[in-house]
């Protein structure tokens, strides 16, 4: 194998498929990142078993000799940021030698096997701007999830995130997905995130084994997991005994306030009230200390008195993109925080 590769082209590249190898691999070559000259491309490789990804380079290079080599991922993403300019690739008899203005390198090589021949979906798929996605997952994917479900149903696409104590839920009109519901893994999703940019169309397939995101130049494959779509619906409150509509930026900001006095040994929960007055009352009260603070109402009917966990507020706040949002109660006290195709659920905080 030899080629000519300009940094800025291959040091990407790699540095994006290092980030799927694992930090702890029970084979040696899992560690490796698999380098591909052949058919006008070169491809750079890296898998952990349960997800893989392919990178396709389509410039910025010249292929003198075909062939493919198995070297250390870690190591080839630290050293090629350290270089600049025209890269000379070639394989020797037990290495790969690195030619740059800067130095001439031989970097170890692993011996090959087939771990790398891996597969992606097929069948199934639907496309989105890599904004669109980036929205999607930002919205539906809190740092305790760790996954994200989707259901596919009557031309709108629902994505949902739960940890068991509130529920986040994403809708996008998508004219004839199907239907169809399947579950995403964090690992994958927080591997996909640094790989969106800009307007580029991302097309995510699967099929009953594997689920696909693929642009024009990169494929990241994961396993198919077997989580069922919970049933997101029940909790819903279809309807309300009280709705009010607030300000994002001013609600956000109070919850943050009230969140730092719930942090602690005994962590507390904050307490709402509304009594038909043009605010909403903000209490907690813990072995920090204790707030009271009024929130400005826009404008709502009903009232209600309930607990909830600050920070799961502060965290659906904060991820709503409208300005006036809408905070609905159910007679059982759950919370309904809704900004336009952004819904977070809240159960309250039982306390004796």
């Amino acid at each position: 194998m030899r080629f000519v590769v300009d940094q800025s082209v291959i040091a990407p590249a790699v540095a994006a498929a290092a980030r799927i190898t694992p930090s702890r691999p029970t084979i040696a070559s899992l560690e490796g990142v698999l380098l591909k000259a052949a058919d006008n491309k070169i491809v750079v490789k890296a898998t952990d078993m349960i997800l893989s990804i392919e990178i396709h380079l389509d410039a910025g290079f010249k292929i003198e000799e075909e062939g493919e080599i198995l070297v250390s991922a870690g190591f080839l993403s630290n050293y090629l940021r350290k270089l600049s300019g025209n890269l000379l690739f070639f394989t020797t008899e037990n290495a790969l030698q690195i030619v740059s203005d800067q130095a001439v390198s031989n970097v170890a090589v692993y011996p090959q096997n087939d771990l790398f021949n891996t597969s992606c979906a097929t069948g199934n798929s639907l496309t989105l701007k890599s904004t669109e996605w980036k929205d999607i997952f930002q919205k539906s994917l809190l740092p305790s999830f760790d996954g994200i479900f989707f259901e596919l149903k009557e031309d709108i696409l629902t994505v949902v995130g739960t940890d068991n104590y509130r529920i986040t839920i994403v809708e996008v009109f998508y004219p004839g997905c199907g239907t169809e519901n399947f579950y995403v893994t964090k690992e994958q999703i927080e591997k996909l995130l640094p790989l969106l940019s800009g307007e580029e169309e991302i097309e995510m397939k699967w099929n009953d084994d594997l689920i696909t995101f693929a642009s024009q130049w990169f494929i990241l494959t994961g396993r198919r997991c077997t989580k069922m779509m919970p049933d997101y619906y029940k909790v819903i409150p279809t309807s309300k005994i009280a709705e009010l509509k607030v300000h994002r930026t001013t609600a956000a900001k109070a919850f943050e306030r009230s969140s730092l006095f719930a942090t602690g040994a005994k962590p507390s929960a904050v307490q709402l009230k509304r009594n038909g007055t043009g605010t909403l009352d903000i209490a907690i009260t813990s072995e920090v200390g204790s707030l009271e603070e009024s929130l400005p109402v826009l404008e709502g009917t009903g009232e209600f008195e309930a607990k909830y966990n600050p920070a799961f507020i502060y965290d659906a706040l904060k991820t709503a993109d409208t300005e006036d949002v809408v905070l609905g109660v159910s007679e059982r006290s759950v919370l309904l925080i809704k900004s336009g195709n952004y819904s977070a659920i809240l159960a309250p905080v039982v306390t004796q």
